[in-house]
């Protein structure tokens, strides 16, 4: 089964590549995402890294069970 999303990622930059911060989430709205946002620039690990909210306009995530793998 695969799910369709569509809404914001909270990502950065290392040179040419873009991680997710945390966990990779794909938030409804901009405001849940900029909350989260806001709680990964308070880390300490976080500090030297410049956040940025990136809209997901179609992403595909396959969806199995553990057995199915």
């Amino acid at each position: 089964m695969s799910k369709s999303n569509k809404g914001y990622e909270v990502v950065y930059k290392e040179g040419e590549r873009i991680f997710h911060a945390g966990m990779p989430v794909i938030f409804p709205c901009y405001r849940l995402a900029a909350q989260y946002r806001k709680r990964y620039q308070e880390m300490s690990w976080m500090e030297d890294r410049e956040l940025f909210i990136r809209r997901v306009e179609d992403h595909t995530v396959n969806r199995r069970s553990i057995t199915e793998r």
